[in-house]
């Protein structure tokens, strides 16, 4: 029997900027493809040095540690496509695609945390159950 996840591995995974069209990263939306069908988005806020402050989730300026060669993310695949490696995909790609990219910073509930330290993530903070991450390239 053929499963969808088999399925879904078969096709290739990528994203275009919604300004520019192309593949590459920039501060504002990405669309995900699985092939040529959009399945999910994820927006980019900010590139380069990010210091950490869980007071300002979306920017993350102020004190704290910062991670250098990063990029602050959040998004989502579509609700039919959880748990299908899609997000894992997803990253994989930016890091082959970005060498220069070392970190991910993103923000996830409590019901994600797992999957995002499966892919060597570590919680850096919390603030009203939304916990800030960073994943290191994998």
């Amino acid at each position: 029997m053929i499963k969808l996840k088999d399925v879904l591995f078969e096709a290739t995974i990528s994203y275009k900027n919604d300004t520019t069209k192309k593949k590459e990263l920039g501060t504002g939306a990405h669309f995900v493809f699985l092939g040529r069908q959009k399945v999910g988005v994820f927006h980019i806020e900010d590139i380069g040095t990010i210091p950490f402050d869980p007071m300002d989730r979306i920017k993350q300026k102020g004190k704290g540690p910062s991670s250098p060669n990063s990029i602050f993310m959040y998004g989502g695949m579509a609700i039919m496509l959880y748990k299908q490696g899609i997000g894992k995909r997803v990253i994989q790609t930016i890091f082959k695609d970005k060498p220069n990219i070392k970190h991910i910073i993103l923000y996830t509930t409590d019901d994600a945390i797992g999957f995002w330290k499966k892919l060597g993530g570590e919680v850096l903070g919390e603030k009203d159950g939304i916990y800030y991450m960073r994943i290191n390239r994998i």
